[in-house]
C-alpha cells in the first residue's frame, strides 16, 4: 500500500526531512508504524480517518520520528560506503604521499565532509588512517624485507631518509633500524630459543 500524508504545521520539520532523503520512505511491512496505520485505515473503511488534535499530533510526531530514523539509517549508510571506498583508496596508496585533496576529489566529495564522516565512523582523519597503514606496511618491510632503510624510504615516497626517521619515531618511539634489530632478534629467539 502507499499512504500520502500531509502534516499541518509541520512542514518545515517535513521539508528538511525530505531535503536530506527525499519525499517517498518505505517503513516495512513489519514497522510498529505501518501496522498502527494500517489498522487505523482498515477500522475506518474507505473514509478518511477519525482523531482527536491530540491523537493526530500524537500520530504525526511518531510519523515524523520514524522519518527521522530513516534519514540517519540513509545518511549512516552512505557514510559507511564513503568510508570503504576512501580507506580501500587510502590502502592501495598507503606507501605514497597523502593528498586529502586528491582523496576527496577521488570520492567526489569535500574534504571538510571526508574529514567529518571519517571523525564519526573512525574517530580519526584521513591523514591519520593513511599514517597507521603506511607505518604497518613499513614495519611489515622493515621485519621481513631485505631492502636498506633508505630503500625502503623511497619506496615509501620519502624524499630523504632523515624524514623517513622522523615519521618512524613519531609512530614507533624508535629509529628503523632499532626496530629491524629488535624484530630479528625476537624472529630469532622464537625459532632458535
Amino acid at each position: 500500500r502507499f499512504v500520502y500524508c500531509v502534516f499541518s504545521n509541520l512542514e518545515e520539520i517535513v521539508e528538511e526531512l525530505n531535503v536530506r532523503h527525499g519525499p517517498i520512505y518505505e517503513f516495512g511491512e513489519k514497522s510498529f508504524l505501518v501496522k498502527k496505520l494500517i489498522s487505523l485505515l482498515d477500522s475506518q473503511g474507505c473514509q478518511t480517518p477519525t482523531l482527536n488534535s491530540f491523537q493526530s499530533y500524537a500520530f504525526c510526531a511518531e510519523i515524523i520520528g520514524e522519518m527521522c530514523r530513516c534519514s540517519e539509517l540513509r545518511q549512516d549508510a552512505k557514510s559507511n560506503a564513503l568510508v570503504l571506498r576512501a580507506r580501500s583508496l587510502i590502502q592501495e596508496h598507503r606507501k605514497g604521499r597523502f593528498s586529502l585533496k586528491w582523496l576527496s576529489s577521488s570520492l567526489g566529495v569535500c574534504p571538510e565532509h571526508l574529514c567529518r564522516v571519517f571523525k564519526k565512523h573512525l574517530n580519526c582523519t584521513p591523514k591519520h588512517c593513511h599514517d597507521q597503514l603506511r607505518i604497518e606496511s613499513i614495519c611489515g618491510m622493515l621485519a621481513c624485507g631485505n631492502n636498506t632503510v633508505k630503500e625502503i624510504a623511497e619506496e615509501c615516497g620519502f624524499d630523504d631518509v632523515s624524514n623517513f626517521n622522523k615519521f618512524f619515531k613519531k609512530h614507533c618511539s624508535m629509529a628503523p633500524g632499532k626496530f629491524r634489530h629488535s624484530n630479528t632478534l625476537l624472529l630469532h629467539n622464537m625459532f632458535n630459543g
